[in-house]
């Protein structure tokens, strides 16, 4: 039979084990110990349901290869080119359009102002004034334009139906002491009734057409009053 004793020394060493089995440290007024095992416990009410784990969105839990953010990269500048490529061919289709569309409206346009005649891309004024040869450059001027300077056969015959078989005054004279034309250009093409005419070295003289079937050239004293052809370029002709 179990002595007092051995029933104290059984609840000793039943202590002893139960303590070994408790976290280490010291207990405190609730029961509770403060070392590093000690747990912290919330106030939970019954009524309410349990809080939800929160989880981290799919697209920051997944990361992007390197690789395939490379290739849409790529992808992306070429769109952008691709893009830029067919903006420009919008442009240009653009400006062609609008191109075509102003040279359609050119054909209803005057080539000449009213009153003057057009020809071979140039604007021919025939006047029904007689002035001297001076008079009459002055007043070409006073139009942008000069006094007539032929140099081909073609203009020659235009401006021989324009006369009507009336003289008038053209930019050539012999006030320079060579028979120059207004403008500075050689005297390429000539047209003279009878021989090219001399120089006078004492006489101005001035080259007019006359009424002829060929619209001849003949030379007189600029001080004569004769009707005059202007010459000037066609802004409108296309």
């Amino acid at each position: 039979m179990q002595t007092a004793a051995g029933y104290q020394n059984d609840a000793i060493e039943l202590s002893q084990t139960k303590r070994a089995m408790m976290p280490h440290g010291r207990p405190d007024s609730m029961g509770s110990f403060d070392d590093s095992y000690e747990r912290d416990y919330e106030n939970v009410d019954p009524n309410q349901p349990p809080p939800q784990r929160q989880t981290q969105p799919q697209w920051q839990a997944k990361a992007e290869p390197a690789v395939s953010t490379l290739k849409a990269e790529e992808q992306r500048g070429c769109g952008r080119k691709s893009l830029g490529i067919l903006y420009a061919l919008v442009g240009v289709s653009l400006l062609l359009s609008t191109a075509a569309f102003l040279l359609m409206l050119l054909k209803w346009i005057p080539c000449c102002p009213h009153g003057w005649e057009e020809f071979q891309k140039k604007c021919y004024f025939f006047s029904s004034d007689k002035e001297p040869w001076d008079m009459a450059k002055r007043s070409c001027s006073r139009h942008s334009a000069e006094l007539a300077v032929i140099g081909n056969q073609w203009e020659q015959a235009f401006l021989t139906v324009g006369i009507n078989s009336v003289h008038h005054w053209i930019g050539l004279s012999n006030k320079e002491a060579s028979w120059t034309w207004v403008d500075g250009s050689p005297v390429s093409y000539t047209s003279w009734s009878s021989g090219i005419p001399s120089v006078h070295n004492t006489q101005k003289h001035c080259i007019h057409l006359t009424g002829g079937v060929r619209g001849e050239w003949n030379d007189t004293e600029c001080a004569t009053h004769y009707n005059f052809v202007c010459e000037r370029a066609g802004t409108f002709c296309v």
